[in-house]
C-alpha cells in the first residue's frame, strides 16, 4: 500500500524502490510490480478524471477561452487522439514529462474511457515490471541512471522531434509546386499583420489598461468606456440589448429576435419559424450567440434542416437576425463626456474572399495562385477537403461493419 500511494507523488521512484526492495528480499517481486502498477494505474485514471471533470467545464465551456477554442478544432483533436491514442499513450508512459498533459488531454477532449483505460492498463503493465526488474538487477545504481535519464530523454526526443519536423515542413514541401505555395502562404501570415493571432493585439492593450488602471487606482476603469454596454462591451455583453437601445432607428437594423436557451427544443423552433413568418423572411437567416465574442459561432443558415438542426444543438441564448446582403465596414466611434458630437476614428473595410472559376483551375489551384487567399490557404483547403474526408472516413466504416 505505501509502494501504491507512492505512485501518486512520483511513479518512476516508487517502482525503483520497488526494485531495491525486492533484491533485497524484502518483497517478493509480483506483489512489489503489483502494487506499483495499480498505483499507477488508478493515478492515470485520475488524470484522466481531472481533464474530464474540472478541466473541460473551465476551458472548453467558459468564456473567454470557448470563444478562442472552435468547436471543429476540438472535433479535430479529438479525431486526431481517437487514432493515435495507443502511439501517444505509450510514448508517454515510456517518456518522462509527458504523462501528465497527455493524460488530462485525454479527459479534456472527453476519449472514450473504456478504449482509453485500456491503454493506460497495457502501457501501465509494460513499463512497470520493465523498471522494477531493472532497479532490482541494477541495485543501488538505478536512481543515478534513471535520474540521468529523466534530465535529457525529454530534450533528446524534443530535438529529434523538431529536427524531422523542420525536414518534413520545409525541405520536402520545396520539391512540388502546392508545397512551396503553402510555405509562402506561412511566411505571408506572419509578415501581413491582418493575419495575426488577436493575441498579437491585445497583450499590448492589456499592458497598457494595466497601466491605466494603477495610474488612476480603478482596474475596472476601462468599463466605463461605454455605460450603455454591460461591463463596458468588453465581456459578457448581450447583443440583444444593445440593439434594443437602438428602437427608435429601428429601420436601419436587421430584424432581430432573441430566442432563450430555457425554453424547450418545440418552443425554440416555433419561435424562430414564428419570427420569420410574421417578417416576412426567407432564407437564408442568421443565426448568433447572444454573447459572443469575434463572431464566433454566428453562421448564415441556408436551408430548413441546417436551422433546426443548430436551434436544436443550441445550450445558450441564439439571436436570429435577417441576413443583410452587401458590403460591411467597422466604424470606430468615440465621444468624451460633455462633448455634443464624437468623431469618427476609423473605417475597416471588411473584404471576404470570393472564387470565380477559370474553366481549366481546381479550387484548389486557384486559391494557391491568389495572392490574398494563398495566405488563408491552410483555412481554405480545409473547408474543401475536411468534409469530404470525414464523409470517406464514415463511408469506409460503415462498409467495414457491413463486411
Amino acid at each position: 500500500m505505501a509502494l501504491a500511494f507512492l505512485t501518486l507523488i512520483s511513479e518512476d521512484l516508487a517502482c525503483i524502490s520497488a526494485g531495491l526492495l525486492v533484491a533485497q528480499g524484502c518483497l517478493h517481486f509480483f506483489a512489489a510490480t503489483f502494487a506499483c502498477f495499480v498505483g499507477i494505474y488508478i493515478g492515470d485514471l485520475l488524470l484522466y478524471a481531472l481533464g474530464k471533470y474540472v478541466g473541460q467545464p473551465l476551458l472548453l465551456r467558459k468564456a473567454p477561452i470557448k470563444w478562442f477554442l472552435k468547436g471543429e478544432d476540438i472535433t479535430r483533436s479529438t479525431q486526431w487522439l481517437s487514432q493515435k491514442g495507443p502511439i501517444v499513450i505509450f510514448i508517454s508512459r515510456f517518456l518522462p514529462g509527458t504523462r501528465f498533459p497527455t493524460y488530462v488531454t485525454c479527459g479534456l477532449l472527453h476519449m472514450n474511457f473504456w478504449r482509453f483505460s485500456g491503454y493506460f492498463c497495457l502501457a501501465s503493465s509494460i513499463w512497470t515490471p520493465l523498471l522494477v526488474s531493472l532497479s532490482m538487477v541494477i541495485g543501488a545504481t538505478a536512481s543515478s541512471y534513471f535520474y540521468l535519464y529523466q534530465q535529457y530523454a525529454l530534450i533528446t526526443f524534443m530535438g529529434l522531434a523538431l529536427f524531422i519536423w523542420i525536414i518534413a515542413k520545409t525541405i520536402i514541401p520545396l520539391f512540388n509546386y502546392k508545397g512551396r505555395r503553402l510555405l509562402i502562404s506561412a511566411w505571408q501570415r506572419k509578415i501581413r499583420w491582418e493575419f495575426w493571432s488577436p493575441w498579437i493585439f491585445y497583450f499590448p492593450l492589456v499592458i497598457y489598461v494595466l497601466y491605466l488602471g494603477i495610474k488612476h487606482r480603478c482596474l475596472t476603469l476601462f468599463t466605463a468606456a461605454n455605460p450603455g454596454m454591460y461591463a463596458g462591451g468588453v465581456i459578457g455583453e448581450s447583443k440583444y440589448a444593445i440593439l434594443k437601445n437602438f428602437s427608435d432607428v429601428e429601420e436601419y437594423l436587421a430584424t432581430t429576435h432573441l430566442i432563450k436557451a430555457s425554453a424547450t427544443t418545440t418552443q425554440r423552433l416555433e419561435m424562430a419559424f414564428t419570427f420569420m413568418n410574421e417578417c416576412g423572411l426567407n432564407l437564408p437567416i442568421v443565426l448568433k450567440p447572444n454573447i459572443g465574442q469575434r463572431g464566433v459561432g454566428v453562421s448564415i443558415i441556408r436551408s430548413r434542416d441546417e436551422l433546426e438542426a443548430s436551434i436544436v444543438s443550441a445550450t445558450e441564448d441564439m439571436m436570429i437576425q435577417e441576413h443583410v446582403v452587401g458590403y460591411e465596414y467597422g466604424v470606430f466611434y468615440y465621444r468624451f463626456p460633455g462633448q455634443e458630437k464624437g468623431q469618427i476614428f476609423s473605417i475597416t473595410d471588411k473584404r471576404f474572399s470570393t472564387l470565380i472559376g477559370d474553366g481549366q483551375s481546381t479550387v484548389e489551384e486557384l486559391i494557391l495562385k491568389d495572392k490574398r487567399a494563398v495566405c488563408m490557404a491552410p483555412f481554405f483547403l480545409n473547408m474543401i477537403y475536411g468534409p469530404l474526408l470525414s464523409t470517406i472516413f464514415s463511408k469506409a466504416k460503415i462498409l467495414k461493419s457491413l463486411s
